[in-house]
C-alpha cells in the first residue's frame, strides 16, 4: 500500500518512520528513502519478526528458556474460520 497517510487533522506523514511530511511529500520518498509503495506482506513478515525477537527478550528476561515453551508462546494463533468456512450447526 500507499506509505504517505493523512491524518484526520489533514497533516500528512510518512507510515514507515512516522515522520511530518512537508508541502511536497513525495520528495521524502525514493532511492535511499522510505518506499512511497509497500508490499504489505512483506511488512507483516517484517512485523512478525519483530514482534517475535521483542517476545523472546520478555520471556528470557522472564527466565523462560525452554525452547519449545518459548515457541509455543511465540506461535501466532490459529487464523479463525471465516462464516462461509464455519461448521453448520
Amino acid at each position: 500500500g500507499c506509505n504517505k497517510i493523512i491524518c484526520k487533522c489533514k497533516k500528512l506523514s510518512c507510515y514507515l518512520c512516522e515522520e511530518k511530511l512537508d508541502d511536497k511529500p513525495y520528495s521524502h520518498f525514493g532511492p535511499g528513502k522510505c518506499e512511497l509503495w509497500t508490499n504489505t506482506d512483506a511488512m507483516e513478515q517484517m512485523d512478525r519478526a519483530k514482534r517475535q525477537v521483542a517476545g523472546r527478550k520478555v520471556l528470557t528476561e522472564a527466565g523462560i528458556t525452554d525452547e519449545i515453551e518459548v515457541q509455543s508462546i511465540l506461535a501466532s494463533p490459529k487464523k479463525k474460520k471465516s462464516a462461509s468456512e464455519a461448521v453448520p450447526l
